[in-house]
């Protein structure tokens, strides 16, 4: 476990503590954010390109703990990947039916 001190609002500083043994699978990443009126905080955020669509979803590590925050960015990123699997599946059945479709109706010859 690691210690690590962020800011708050009020300019004051908490302790978080990270896990160094979660490490980030791909479309999963742990990232210090920090807004414009100087809070910091840790995420653990999932992200997936979904038929050029880009999904993103974010767990602070204060709010459900490191490796809360990881698990749950984890399992979001296998639900997307089942959901693009599913939609390549479903073009890949419309576009075999519309070539099926096609090779039904053949032009009569001259």
């Amino acid at each position: 476990m690691k210690k690590t001190y962020i800011k708050t609002k009020d300019g004051k500083r908490r302790q978080v503590e990270l896990d160094e043994t979660l490490v980030g699978q791909p479309g999963v990443r742990r990232f210090k954010q920090k807004d414009g009126s100087g809070r910091e905080d840790w995420y653990w955020v999932a992200n997936m390109m979904i038929e050029a669509k880009q999904n993103a979803r974010r767990w602070s590590c204060s709010k459900h703990g490191d490796k809360g925050a990881y698990e749950l960015a984890l399992a979001q990123r296998l639900e997307w990947e089942k959901l693009k699997m599913q939609k390549v599946k479903a073009k890949a059945e419309a576009k075999a039916k519309k070539s099926a479709k096609k090779s039904a109706k053949r032009k009569p010859k001259k």
